[in-house]
């Protein structure tokens, strides 16, 4: 069972447990990874470091996803 609030955006390669709630307006980008027993706060937002300050021309050839681990808890933004 996952629970995924309104206006959320999940990107490609994205990976979600099970038993995971999503709230309202979080962005999952660049392979994040939400294991088992997750919960993410309204308005967080996951993307791969180099997304934030480069352009995608110059992004490495492997950028690391993030991995968000079995029974974490993310707060809202």
């Amino acid at each position: 069972h996952v629970s995924i609030g309104q206006s959320v955006s999940i990107g490609e390669g994205v990976m979600i447990g099970n038993h995971v709630t999503i709230q309202h307006n979080v962005v999952l980008d660049g392979g994040a990874i939400l294991e088992d027993d997750v919960t993410c706060g309204a308005c967080a937002v996951f993307t791969p470091k180099a997304f934030i300050r480069a352009e995608r021309d110059n992004l490495p050839s492997l950028i690391q996803p993030t991995l968000v681990k079995k029974g974490s808890q993310i707060g809202p933004n």
